[in-house]
């Protein structure tokens, strides 16, 4: 397969959850004026880190805002690396837009879909870059291909779906197993150990490789292997769960503020 046609398959295959990932923004309100930017990057944000990134925040002091009369603007930076030895690239895109004005037949923040086109304000500029951005960094690559095979053997033989692969019970089933138990961890595996075998169904649930990729894809692969074998062993929940917290704390802690003109 070509670069071109890679790229054009995977678009192809997220294009409904990329869609999703712009109405959200959309229905945040970003007008400026009267600039009050914290809701939309708080939301941005928070769909990022849904999607595995780690979310550095620069909130700009407040005196620098008002100075340019508006009300309130976080900056939010998330690095993700492809390789060593090559460019840095920065992709850069900003969350407010003018007000929308009148005239309007769709709700300016209702990001409705008709006929194939999305209307709202935003759509067109701005937040869709925020939106093509991200997904842009959900490259196709080969390990996740490895990966996915290894989580089929895993769920077929074993028995061991994922809570991420999307679990279907009924409500009836779900009770009288227990339901998932209050647990910092393995929650998931707990309730599939009191379920009967389970079926894989051919639908694919899509999950973001944002983790895998900041982690490395076998390190955090054996990881997970290790957490588990370890909760089989009898290690309690809250001590898998703390060993799993030090592995994302590892990661740099932003700095509080943002430097001027940011």
């Amino acid at each position: 397969m070509t670069t071109e046609s890679v790229i054009a398959s995977y678009v192809d295959a997220h294009h409904a959850e990329q869609i999703d990932f712009l109405r959200q923004i959309v229905r945040v309100p970003s007008d400026t004026p009267p600039g009050n930017n914290n809701p939309p990057a708080e939301k941005a944000a928070a769909l990022l880190r849904a999607k595995g990134y780690v979310v550095e925040r620069f909130a700009v002091p407040d005196d620098r805002v008002r100075d340019y009369g508006m009300v309130s603007v976080t900056n939010l930076i998330v690095r993700h690396t492809f390789g060593s030895g090559g460019p840095t690239i920065a992709l850069n895109a900003h969350g407010d837009v003018v007000p929308p004005g009148d005239g309007w037949s769709f709700d300016p923040y209702g990001g409705e879909v008709k006929d194939g086109r999305m209307y709202g304000r935003g759509v067109a500029v701005s937040k869709s870059d925020i939106a093509s951005f991200t997904f842009a960094l959900d490259d196709p690559a080969w390990q996740a291909r490895i990966l996915e095979r290894g989580v089929a053997v895993r769920s077929r033989l074993f028995a061991l779906p994922y809570g991420d692969q999307g679990l279907l019970l009924t409500r009836a089933l779900y009770r009288s197993a227990g339901g998932f138990h209050s647990l910092p961890l393995m929650e998931d595996v707990d309730l599939l150990r009191r379920l009967p075998h389970p079926v894989v169904l051919a639908p694919v649930a899509r999950t973001s490789a944002g983790r895998w990729r900041s982690d490395g894809w076998w390190a955090r692969s054996a990881r997970n292997l290790t957490l588990l074998a370890l909760w089989r062993a009898g290690v309690s929940e809250a001590r898998l769960a703390t060993l799993y917290d030090r592995s994302h704390r590892a990661a740099p802690s932003p700095p509080p503020t943002a430097p001027p003109g940011a």
